[in-house]
């Protein structure tokens, strides 16, 4: 299946937010953990990198603080293609 890139910086997804509960001494607490959403940007610099929009939401992974990207395309890790028929 093709990726195609989309110009609409506006519909990147987010990330989400994942919760734990974890152990401390006898006490149980619940942590929130920032889960990013890996896409593919590509910049008016002419790179292509992976990256996610930051917890605060304000700004691009691997990008200057208020440079944003001409596109992005969903992140997808390929299988090997000895893997691909089996399933």
């Amino acid at each position: 299946m093709k990726q195609e890139w989309n110009f609409n910086i506006d519909e990147c997804p987010k990330g989400t937010y994942k919760t734990a509960t974890k152990k401390i001494g006898k006490t149980e607490k619940k942590i929130k953990t920032f889960v990013p959403y890996y896409i593919w940007v590509a910049t008016k610099h002419d790179i292509v990198t992976r990256s996610y929009i930051t917890e605060d939401g304000e700004r691009f992974n691997m990008l200057a603080s208020k440079e944003k990207p001409i596109a992005w395309m969903p992140f997808v890790v390929p299988n090997h293609p000895n893997i691909e028929g089996e399933k």
